[in-house]
């Protein structure tokens, strides 16, 4: 069964001048029977200060693949953070950014596991 916890105070401190409810939720990661430690979260549209705290939380929680939606990302891309994780974004639906965009921010750790 999986315990959720809640959302560390430097993800609340981080977003509170944020018009966001999306980090004040409590989550539960879920462990694969590969041992990979993944979650999902709705970002309601990403930031740079939001995918900050997305890697943090990831550490916080050992999270090794953490899927994202609602990025409002209008292109898909990917790129690597200044701490080493890797971000994929993708979009189709460029008519409707406000509700459309995912991603997967994957660990360092972990990318070898998923690209090999």
């Amino acid at each position: 069964m999986d315990v959720v916890s809640p959302v560390p105070n430097f993800v609340q401190s981080t977003f509170a001048n944020h018009n966001s409810t999306c980090f004040s939720n409590s989550f539960a990661p879920t462990v694969l029977s590969s041992g990979i430690n993944v979650s999902t979260w709705n970002v309601e549209g990403i930031t740079d200060d939001k995918l900050i705290c997305l890697t943090r939380i990831m550490r916080f929680y050992s999270i090794q693949v953490l899927c994202i939606t609602e990025t409002h990302i209008e292109d898909s891309f990917q790129l690597r953070t200044d701490d080493g994780y890797f971000v994929f974004y993708s979009c189709t639906n460029i008519e409707s950014p406000s509700h459309s965009g995912v991603g997967f921010i994957v660990a360092f750790s972990t990318i070898s596991s998923i690209i090999g």
